[in-house]
């Protein structure tokens, strides 16, 4: 922390693959082999010790095709290759994509009860790329996701839980469409949470809710009880399946007692 001038979250990002010109180059890189079994040999063990618990197992597998691609490349780079229609983003893109299949099938062969995906694709204001340019380039791909998860799954339920920040309200419907379950963090700050709620209801579970932008760390411990409550109120009024959560992670910002608050206030639920 010291190093980074008391910045809890880095401020700089390299991008390794920058000054690619070419897929040519790309496929001559060492790429981790995402197929081998032996990867994965020590999931199963550890799922089958949770459910001998009687817990539910959730892991994530967020940053899925989007997000690996511009870290590695750069978001300026990444959104040039797909205008100039280069190849480059496309083989990175695809790349990632297939590693999430490879890895989503064998969570779901596991056992594992919720998989996380996600891909950050909002902004405070909307989305961070066109609603035309997230169905042609990364809606195609998280569905294919999805799909080898369900394949994989034997008929058995997995819940896919969706992670995206921002205000992403104009793409709920279509997730809902390729079969996410589970939406976070529904973010406070920028989304609707009242009229997503009454709209999905039936059709989406929604996660988070408690802001990390306002509530925690601007709030009293009042305003956080009173913000768990109001999240609650989603399942009276309308039936929403909800998982009260902060929205992201609790910079140090947060006093403490917000974060008592917030776990006591929670706990002291019922919905039955």
């Amino acid at each position: 922390v010291k190093e980074l001038g008391g910045a809890y979250h880095f401020r700089t990002m390299l991008h390794p693959l920058e000054n690619v010109t070419s897929v040519a180059q790309l496929e001559q890189l060492p790429w981790p082999d995402v197929t081998n079994p032996a990867h994965y040999s020590a999931i199963r063990p550890q799922v089958q010790q949770i459910h001998t618990r009687g817990k539910v197992v959730h892991v994530d597998l967020q940053c899925n095709s989007f997000e690996p691609s511009w870290y590695v490349r750069g978001m300026d780079n990444l959104f040039l290759d797909l205008t100039d229609g280069n190849g480059i983003s496309d083989w990175l893109l695809d790349w990632f994509t297939e590693r999430s299949c490879h890895v989503g099938r064998e969570f779901a062969r596991a056992g594992v009860d919720i998989i996380g995906l996600g891909d950050d694709v909002g902004m405070q204001t909307g989305m961070l790329l066109s609603v035309p340019m997230w169905r042609q380039h990364l809606k195609p791909r998280l569905a294919k996701i999805i799909a080898a998860i369900r394949e994989a799954s034997s008929n058995r339920k997995i819940w896919v839980h969706y992670h995206s920040d921002g205000n992403i309200m104009s793409i709920v419907p279509e997730l809902i469409e390729i079969g996410v379950d589970i939406l976070n963090p529904v973010q406070p700050e920028c989304m609707d949470t009242v009229e997503i709620s009454r709209c999905h209801a039936t059709q989406l579970g929604l996660s988070g809710m408690v802001g990390t932008q306002s509530t925690m760390p601007f709030g009293t411990s009042d305003d956080v009880r009173k913000r768990v409550r109001e999240i609650a109120a989603l399942h009276r009024t309308h039936g929403a399946r909800v998982m009260i959560a902060p929205t992201h992670v609790l910079e140090p910002e947060v006093p403490f007692g917000n974060i008592l608050a917030l776990v006591n206030e929670t706990k002291s639920i019922r919905f039955a």
